[in-house]
């Protein structure tokens, strides 16, 4: 994810089904934000929350095995 093109923050966010934060990173603008999810997370369904400025992104990951 590059955060080059604004001028705020970008944060990142991965939530397991129940609600738990399973990943939370904050970064200024002009980074890239990189999200290792080669650590082991079970299997299953999590949310992924991006957001930028005044705009946000949410997407289904699926973990299979």
């Amino acid at each position: 994810i590059n955060g080059s093109h604004h001028n705020g923050k970008t944060s990142v966010k991965l939530f397991d089904m129940t609600g738990k934060t399973v990943l939370s990173t904050t970064k200024s603008a002009g980074n890239t934000i990189t999200i290792d999810i080669n650590r082991p997370l079970p299997t299953g369904v999590y949310q992924l929350q991006i957001s930028q400025d005044k705009s946000q992104y949410q997407s289904l990951l699926i973990i299979s095995e």
